[in-house]
């Protein structure tokens, strides 16, 4: 049993230090997008072509396509509706 413990312990707390791409709620969903107009609209945005470890990489996901990383309220039509970068949440 101890040697259980001692095996998930690190991984559990790796777990719970992940933090979130976006925070939740309205600004929940991540994009890449070409160009944000006054925080209003954001076009061009797309899903990221990987999965996105960390804020980090997220940025580097879609720094690669040309594009910049946002959280976005909604997605409608390749465009993010009420987005906002990257922040600590």
């Amino acid at each position: 049993m101890k040697s259980y413990l001692a095996l998930m312990l690190p991984l559990a707390l790796g777990v719970l230090s992940q933090q979130p791409l976006c925070p939740g709620g309205l600004y929940g969903n991540a994009l890449c997008c070409d160009t944000d107009v006054l925080g209003v609209v954001d076009i061009d945005c797309t899903v990221p072509n990987t999965l996105p470890t960390s804020a980090d990489n997220f940025r580097e996901v879609c720094a690669s396509n040309g594009k910049t990383a946002r959280c976005c309220a909604l997605p409608v039509l390749e465009q993010g509706i009420l987005c906002q970068g990257l922040g600590p949440y």
